[in-house]
């Protein structure tokens, strides 16, 4: 019914002791000694380090090409603010023929390198998911527009 079994433990800066446990089986434990709570309570395991993880920043001009109706037209992203969080700011300018269409982006880039825009103009706004490069010289991925160009589709842009 008693089953007793004993551990040798270090404590910081002392010589190994000898503890003895007993297994309580169905009965409740109502108090414990303090050396058996500091025993209980140490852990072997040396800490671990916290994962370091990086943000690529983007920033500056990237050009490119966005498809609408299954041509390649223009566009251009300025990148003027990238914090340290990924968080980034700018305009994007979309051209469909000889018309450009400006607006104000917002975006952030994660740490898995993926994207999310949104980005808002005179009569249109919308959105672009994508992956960005190791460097952050160039990304792509997918846009929809609402608006005046309502319309959705692939983009890829790179440093100027």
């Amino acid at each position: 019914m008693f089953a007793l079994f004993s551990r040798r433990v270090a404590f910081h800066g002392s010589s190994a002791r000898t503890v003895l446990v007993e297994h309580l089986e169905n009965r409740q434990l109502l108090s414990v000694s303090s050396i058996a709570a500091d025993v209980l309570s140490i852990d072997s395991r040396p800490p671990m380090a916290a994962e370091a993880t990086s943000i690529v920043r983007i920033r500056g001009t990237f050009t490119g090409k966005y498809v609408i109706g299954g041509k390649k037209e223009p566009l251009v992203f300025d990148v003027t603010k990238c914090t340290h969080t990924g968080h980034f700011t700018g305009t994007v300018t979309f051209t469909l023929g000889s018309k450009n269409y400006p607006a104000t982006l917002k975006g952030v880039i994660h740490s898995n390198l993926h994207l999310d825009i949104t980005f808002s103009g005179d009569g249109f706004s919308g959105s672009m998911t994508g992956i960005a490069s190791h460097t952050g010289g160039s990304f792509a991925g997918d846009y929809t527009v609402t608006g005046g160009l309502n319309t959705t589709g692939t983009y890829k842009a790179a440093k100027a």
